[in-house]
C-alpha cells in the first residue's frame, strides 16, 4: 500500500527541533517529522489531486495525544498541524475527526508519553512554517522505510545546532530523554519569541480535547472521500445559479462537501450555508472547521429538525446520506418517519428500507423550488424492491438530471463495501416529453466517464431496474462481437474431496509444523473477500485478514513419516473414522489421486468468477474478482485464464487488468439479465460451458484493437 506525506523542510530550527524530540523519543526511528495524508491501496481516483498539490506554509498549533487518559496502548504525542492547501485532501475513514498533525511519539510506555506530552504542552506553540520552495506531497510504500548514513548524520548536527554540544543520543534512560526534551522545548520558546513566527491566539481554536480521536471509530460512519466530494460539486455548478448560494447538508459530517464547495467557489459567491448531524462530535469538528467561513452547524436529528431551519429553503442540497440497513432501525423511530415521508411527498416507503431512504424524501421540505439537489446513494436503489421509493421521488416529484454510477470494483469507502450512485435533481415537477432527458454514466470518475443522454420515458418503462438502463445504454451502441471464450480458458476451481481437511488458516498450518513446501495459498470464500480486487503480499499469499493454505504434496508417505513426522501425524487422521464410521481416504476423489494427498494441477488463476450465489440488495449474485496473488481456488469459483496474446497486453500495461476487471463485471450483469440457471431460493448459478458463451461489453480499446488485427 502507499501512503501521501507531507515532509518538513531538514534546515529550519523548529524543524530541527521537532526531528530531535522525534528521534530521542524513539532511535529506532527511520524517517523525518512529517504530515501523513492519506493511504491508498491502489492508485486511481484521487491520487491524481494529491500529486497537483502545492503547500506553501504549515501552521503548529498544540501538543496532542491519542489513548493517553484512556490509558489503552499504543500512546501517542503529536503537534496539531493546519494548512488549508491541505485540509481538502486528508481521508482517514476510521479516525473521522483526525486532524493534521505530526507524530512525535509512538509506544506503550504510559509513564513515558504522559511525561512527554506535559513538557511539550508547556510551550505555547502557535508557529507559522513558511516554505519558500512550495513543497508537494511526498509517496511512500509502507513498511519501506530505511534510515541510511545521512539521516544519522543530520540528527547529530541537529543536536549539535540545538542542543549546542555533542550528546550521544542512543540508548539513553528515560530520565536523560525527557531532560534533554525540556531544554528543547525551552530553545523552541526562545526561538519563537525572537523569530516572530507566531500565530495569532484567535487565528484556530480547537473546541475538542485532546482525546478527541478516542471518541468514535465506527463502521457506521462512512466519511466522503475527497474525491467523491469534489465531483459532486462538479456535476451541480454547471446547473446552479452560483451568485447566491444558500447551502444546506442534512448529514454535514465533519464538513467535507463544504470544503468541496470551497474550494470551488468564491466564499463570496456562498450567502448561507447550514449543515446539521445527529452525531454531537461532527457537529464540533465541523464547527470548529467552518464558523469562521459562513457554515452553521446544528447538533440535531435533520429528519425532525427545527421549523425554523427548514423554513430556510436551501437552493443547493449536497448529501451523503446515513447508510445504516433496516434492521438497525428501532420500530418506533421507523414508524415516525415512514409517516413523516408519506406525509412530505405521499410515497410509501418499504420495511426494509435503509435510513438513507427516508432522509431523501423527508428532506425534500428544505429544497426550495428550483433548487438543485445532489446526493451520494448506494446504487442498491436502483433496483432493489425498497429502492421503488426513491425511484418513484425521481420520476414523479423532481426534474432527474443527472446519475453516476461509480464502478462496483473501485473501492469507495476505506471501512465500507458500497457501490455508490451521484444523483443529481432539481426540485421541479418533470415535464414528460421527448426532451426530458437525463445524463447517464459510470465509470471510476463522474468528471472522466462517457456521458449518454437518456430520455425520462425509459426509466418509467423500466422502472424496477435502472442498472440495466445505465449499463445497458452505454454498451448498446457496442456490437458484442465477443465472448468470454474469445480471451479465456475457463476451469473449475480445484476439489479437494474434503475441505475441512485439506484447507487449513495458514497459522495452524504452522502449529502443525506442516513444512511450506507442501502447502499452497487459497483463497478462502467469496464473502470473506473485500472488494473485487485481490492484492498480494511478497511472498504470493493474497493480502487478506485470514490467510488459508492447501495441502499439495506430492512425496511419498514412507519419507514423510521419516523426514517430517509432525505432517505424517496430521495425515493420518485423515485414516480414523468419524462418528458415522467414515473415513476421509476413503472418499471415491481422495482415493482416486496417487499419492492421496495430491491436488489436482491448477495455476493461480488471474481471474475468477463467483459461478453460484443470490442477489443481494449491496451485489449481484454472480461477479468477477481480480486475482493478483499467487492463491490457488476452490470449486466455489470458475477460474478464468487468460489466452497468452491476453496476458501479454495485460503485463504491458499498467491499469489494463482492472479496466477488463470493470468490463467483465459489466458483462455479468447484463448476462445475468438475459438469464442464469435459478434454483430454490432464488440461487444462481452458471456452469463453464454456459460461462464460455458470455458477451463481453464495452472491451477497452487496447483489447479490441488487437482482436481486430
Amino acid at each position: 500500500m502507499q501512503y501521501y506525506a507531507l515532509f518538513l523542510d531538514t534546515n529550519g530550527y523548529i524543524e530541527k527541533s521537532l526531528a530531535l524530540i522525534k528521534f530521542i523519543c524513539n532511535p529506532k526511528t527511520k524517517s523525518f517529522p512529517h504530515i501523513t495524508m492519506r493511504v491508498f491501496k491502489e492508485k486511481g481516483l484521487g491520487t491524481d489531486q494529491i500529486e497537483k498539490v502545492k503547500v506553501s506554509y504549515l501552521n503548529l498549533f498544540d501538543i496532542g495525544n491519542f489513548n493517553i487518559f484512556q490509558e489503552q496502548p499504543p500512546y501517542v504525542v503529536y503537534v496539531r498541524c493546519e494548512s488549508e492547501q491541505l485540509e481538502a485532501l486528508e481521508y482517514k475513514p476510521d479516525f473521522p475527526f483526525s486532524q493534521l498533525h505530526i507524530t512525535l511519539y509512538e509506544g506503550n510506555d504510559l509513564t513515558f508519553a504522559k511525561h512527554l506530552f506535559d513538557i511539550l504542552s508547556s510551550i505555547e506553540w502557535k508557529i507559522k512554517l513558511s516554505f519558500k520552495n512550495k513543497k508537494s506531497l511526498v509517496e511512500k510504500t509502507i513498511g519501506e522505510k530505511s534510515a541510511n548514513d545521512a539521516f544519522y548524520q543530520y540528527i547529530q548536527k541537529a543536536a549539535i545546532d540545538i542542543l549546542e554540544e555533542n550528546v550521544s543520543l542512543i540508548e539513553l534512560p528515560d530520565k536523560e530523554k525527557l531532560e534533554l526534551i525540556k531544554i528543547i522545548a525551552k530553545k523552541i520558546e526562545s526561538y519563537k519569541s525572537n523569530a516572530k513566527i507566531s500565530i495569532p491566539n484567535s487565528y484556530y481554536e480547537s473546541t475538542l480535547n485532546n482525546d478527541w480521536d478516542n471518541r468514535i471509530k465506527s463502521n457506521a460512519i462512512y466519511i466522503t472521500p475527497p474525491e467523491y466530494a469534489r465531483e459532486m460539486v462538479e456535476s451541480a455548478l454547471p446547473i446552479i445559479n452560483s451568485s447566491c448560494i444558500n447551502f444546506g447538508d442534512s448529514s454535514i459530517g465533519t464538513g467535507a462537501l463544504y470544503l468541496a464547495l470551497l474550494n470551488a467557489v468564491n466564499i463570496s459567491q456562498i450567502n448561507s450555508a447550514i449543515g446539521i448531524d445527529i452525531n454531537k462530535d461532527m457537529v464540533n469538528e465541523a464547527k470548529r472547521k467552518f464558523t469562521s467561513r459562513k457554515l452553521e452547524v446544528y447538533h440535531d436529528d435533520a429528519l425532525f429538525i427545527d421549523d425554523e431551519i427548514i423554513s430556510r429553503k436551501r437552493n443547493l442540497m449536497m448529501v451523503n446520506p446515513p447508510y445504516n440497513r433496516s434492521h438497525e432501525i428501532s420500530p418506533e423511530y421507523r414508524n415516525q418517519i415512514e409517516k413523516l415521508a408519506y406525509e412530505d411527498t405521499g410515497i410509501t416507503v418499504p420495511k426494509n428500507a435503509g435510513l438513507y431512504v427516508y432522509h431523501l424524501l423527508i428532506l425534500d421540505k428544505w429544497l426550495d423550488q428550483d433548487g438543485i439537489a445532489v446526493w451520494l446513494l448506494p446504487s442498491s436503489f436502483l433496483q432493489t424492491q425498497y429502492g421503488s421509493s426513491i425511484r418513484d421521488y425521481l420520476t414523479n416529484k423532481v426534474t432527474l438530471l443527472k446519475l453516476h454510477s461509480y464502478d462496483d470494483e473501485k473501492e469507495q469507502f476505506s471501512n465500507a463495501i458500497i457501490s455508490t450512485t451521484i444523483v443529481v435533481f432539481k426540485k421541479k415537477k418533470p415535464l414528460k416529453t421527448d426532451d426530458n432527458v437525463v445524463e447517464v454514466s459510470h465509470g471510476f470518475s463522474a468528471t472522466q466517464a462517457k456521458v449518454l443522454r437518456i430520455p425520462l420515458s425509459s426509466f418509467y418503462e423500466e422502472k424496477d431496474n435502472w442498472r440495466k438502463i445505465i449499463l445497458g445504454s452505454l454498451n448498446n451502441n457496442q456490437k458484442c462481437e465477443y465472448r468470454i471464450s474469445d480471451l479465456f480458458e475457463i476451469k473449475r476451481g480445484l476439489a479437494t474431496g474434503a475441505n475441512s481437511f485439506f484447507v487449513l488458516e495458514r497459522e495452524k498450518a504452522r502449529e502443525l509444523n506442516i513444512p511450506s513446501f507442501a502447502l499452497k495459498p487459497i483463497l478462502p470464500k467469496s464473502r470473506l473477500i473485500n472488494g473485487r480486487v485481490i492484492n498480494s503480499e511478497v511472498d504470493g499469499y493474497p493480502r487478506l485478514d485470514k490467510q488459508l493454505v492447501l495441502i499439495d504434496c506430492d512425496l511419498p508417505e514412507s519419507i514423510i513419516q521419516k523426514d517430517y513426522p509432525d505432517f505424517f501425524k496430521y495425515l493420518n487422521k485423515a485414516k480414523e473414522p468419524d462418528k458415522n464410521g467414515k473415513k476421509i481416504i476413503e472418499r471415491t476423489l481422495v482415493r482416486s489421486r496417487k499419492p492421496w494427498y495430491k491436488q489436482e494441477k491448477r495455476t493461480p488463476p488471474k481471474y475468477l468468477l463467483t459461478y453460484m450465489g443470490r442477489q443481494k440488495a449491496d451485489s449481484p449474485s454472480l461477479y468477477f474478482l481480480l486475482n493478483k496473488s499467487k492463491a490457488l481456488a476452490l470449486n466455489t469459483y470458475m477460474l478464468l485464464y487468460p489466452k497468452p496474446w491476453l496476458m501479454d497486453l495485460l503485463e504491458q500495461n499498467e491499469r489494463l487488468d482492472e479496466e477488463l476487471l470493470s468490463c467483465l463485471n459489466d458483462s455479468a450483469y447484463l448476462n445475468i439479465e438475459e438469464g442464469v440457471r435459478i434454483y430454490a431460493g432464488a440461487l444462481q448459478k452458471i456452469e463453464p460451458n454456459e460461462l464460455r458463451k458470455w458477451n463481453l461489453y464495452n472491451l477497452p480499446k487496447i483489447i479490441r484493437d488487437f482482436l481486430i488485427d
